[in-house]
């Protein structure tokens, strides 16, 4: 099974997604970050079928994805 991963900039650059935020401007960082990999995955259920297969996920994929809570 396919799985769509977004990756944020800070992420290569060693702040991975799991690392707990230490303070509030680490705090504002990770908020922004899963803020915008929820907005990625909800675009998803926006894309017809088409682009879906042409980026090689199935509606299913892209309808579980979405529905993943903002901090995972």
């Amino acid at each position: 099974m396919k799985s769509v991963q977004f990756v944020s900039i800070g992420h290569r650059l060693g702040m991975g997604m799991g690392k707990r935020p230490a303070g509030l401007a680490d705090l504002v960082a990770w908020l922004g970050r899963s803020m915008r990999r929820s907005r990625g995955r909800s675009s998803l259920t926006e894309l017809d079928d088409r682009l879906l297969r042409d980026i090689g996920i199935s509606r299913a994929e892209a309808r579980r994805e979405s529905s993943k809570p903002f901090w995972r």
